[in-house]
């Protein structure tokens, strides 16, 4: 069997090419099994190291004899995969990161296990894949504090293409790694969907012009990166906080307004750090990839741009909970109970839920809300004219309506918290 392998890198619509081509049947060509779309996972159990320190299982409370019995029975289920006639397809972001797992022991088992092999991944021009990297990183609230000039810290965000892409042309020859631009125009038909299968060599049914995984707004980007800092943060600590977070992205991704861009003062500083990597890369591919920003173009040059970004985009972030509390999927009690619950946050004195109080244990009192009203409608009217918090600072104000966003889509996630009626 021959192998297909695509790479990432990170931000350049891989979801969208897991989504689509983890469900087409593309005859000779057969998606590798696994237990999601996403063969990072896959890659992961088989060859991060050591196992234990795999984020999937670093959460989570298993001894490193049963991750390395995971591993064994997932090489197993792959080797015998890897049998059969005609290529085999992994999608794996997690392969173009420049540290984590052991890139030796994945090359030998690719090479014992496939005849030919092919690997492919998109590349993003800097600013643009640093703009992208800045907003995954806020999603999954792991903002860095580490401070290199300011809390955006751009120099982290860098791609490091020489990192992500030389060991695999030296592992499997230039010749059978394809690099292709993430730039609309230059993709086929203008689309990566089109444009990847034109790569592997399907020329099959499939969809087209969709996409998974958008970018948030600036205004969108700028408020989560205030309730990063200034509010409760990232859902975590307790059985389902992943799932709340997903529920708070799909909020944010609501809130309308603008596109994010790094100001040419912000990025240059990293441009010229890493002039020898950006130049590798367009050696490598034969392209100009510099897309640093006109000085004169403006954009977010800092901390302080963000938080007055935020504190500006207040009534986006209102229309956005007017819009989520018409709770299309619940009916009756249950909206009534959903909104009751907002209530009884909007009303009292906190800024924060005591729900996300740091150093704080939840208590049953949090989970249970007062149904003091029949008329969904009316409550909500309520709501939003009480979420005008004229007591409350610009800055106190903006943190109580992200964490509003934040209760919200805790409540309606389907494996929610039980809150409950008094």
């Amino acid at each position: 069997m021959d192998a297909i392998i695509h790479i990432g890198m990170h931000k350049t619509a891989s979801s969208t090419l897991q989504h689509v081509y983890s469900k087409l049947d593309m005859g000779e060509i057969k998606y590798a099994p696994w237990r999601t779309n996403n063969h990072s996972g896959l890659m992961g159990t088989m060859f991060h190291a050591p196992i234990e320190e795999y984020h999937s299982f670093k959460r989570r409370q298993f001894s490193p004899e049963q991750l390395l019995e995971e591993r064994a029975a997932t090489t197993k289920v792959l080797t015998e995969f890897a049998q059969q006639s005609g290529k085999c397809l992994i999608c794996a972001e997690y392969l173009s990161s420049t540290r984590g797992y052991d890139f030796e022991a994945f090359a030998d088992f690719v090479k014992t296990n496939f005849d030919d092999v092919k690997i492919v991944s998109y590349v993003r021009s800097p600013v643009s894949y640093m703009q992208s990297s800045f907003q995954q990183v806020l999603k999954g609230g792991a903002l860095t504090r580490r401070k290199m000039g300011n809390t955006l810290n751009v120099k982290a965000r860098w791609p490091k293409y020489k990192d992500r892409f030389e060991k695999f042309d030296l592992a499997f020859g230039k010749e059978n790694v394809t690099l292709r631009p993430f730039v609309p125009a230059l993709l086929k038909d203008k689309d990566i969907i089109s444009d990847f299968a034109e790569v592997i060599g399907y020329d099959g049914e499939k969809p087209s012009n969709l996409f998974v995984n958008s970018s948030l707004s600036l205004e969108a980007t700028a408020l989560f990166h205030f309730q990063r800092e200034h509010g409760s943060g990232v859902h975590m600590g307790y059985a389902g906080s992943n799932n709340h977070n997903s529920y708070f992205i799909d909020f944010m991704n609501t809130i309308k307004g603008g596109k994010l861009k790094f100001s040419h003062d912000l990025v240059k500083p990293v441009f010229d750090f890493y002039a020898d990597d950006l130049k590798w890369i367009e050696d490598r591919m034969g392209m100009e990839l510099n897309d640093i920003p006109d000085p004169a173009a403006g954009g977010v040059n800092g901390e302080e741009d963000l938080v007055d970004i935020a504190l500006a985009s207040t009534s986006n972030l209102i229309d956005a909970l007017s819009d989520a509390m018409e709770l299309r999927d619940s009916i009756g009690p249950e909206k009534l109970l959903i909104l009751s619950q907002i209530q009884k946050f909007v009303e009292s004195d906190d800024i924060i839920p005591p729900l996300y109080q740091k150093d704080r244990e939840p208590r049953r009192s949090d989970l249970e809300a007062e149904v003091r009203s029949d008329d969904a409608q009316a409550l909500k009217a309520e709501l939003m004219t009480r979420m005008a918090f004229p007591e409350l600072s610009d800055h106190d104000r903006t943190v109580k309506l992200l964490e509003t966003g934040k209760l919200l889509s805790e409540i309606v996630a389907p494996k929610r918290r039980r809150f409950k009626r008094k």
